[in-house]
């Protein structure tokens, strides 16, 4: 069975400001896979049935390495769009100083 992830774009008081759900396939965990083995940082420890929490560095982080993979021939088209999606989440929480919580 899949797991969907439900991403949360959370403010510094660790208030919700936006929610989304993955779709269904796995594609942003099978991109976490992926960007481990490419350099990527802080993908390693986002796991199905598990959740993690990005804080403003390590969003900063993402938001270098990300397009790097995002712009190679490694993805699938739905894992693209996925970790396009997460990035942009990861931009908003990074400009409120704030938090990206993944609950799996």
């Amino acid at each position: 069975m899949a797991i969907l992830l439900t991403i949360h774009v959370q403010n510094q008081l660790h208030e919700t400001v936006r929610t989304f759900v993955e779709p269904p396939g796995e594609p942003f965990l099978k991109f976490c896979r992926a960007a481990t083995t490419l350099g990527v940082r802080y993908v390693d420890f986002i796991w199905p049935y598990a959740d993690a929490m990005l804080n403003f560095f390590q969003l900063a982080a993402w938001m270098e390495d990300f397009p790097r993979v995002l712009d190679s021939d490694v993805l699938s088209p739905e894992e693209s769009a996925s970790s396009r999606r997460v990035l942009e989440a990861a931009k908003e929480a990074h400009a409120i100083d704030g938090y990206l919580f993944i609950e799996g």
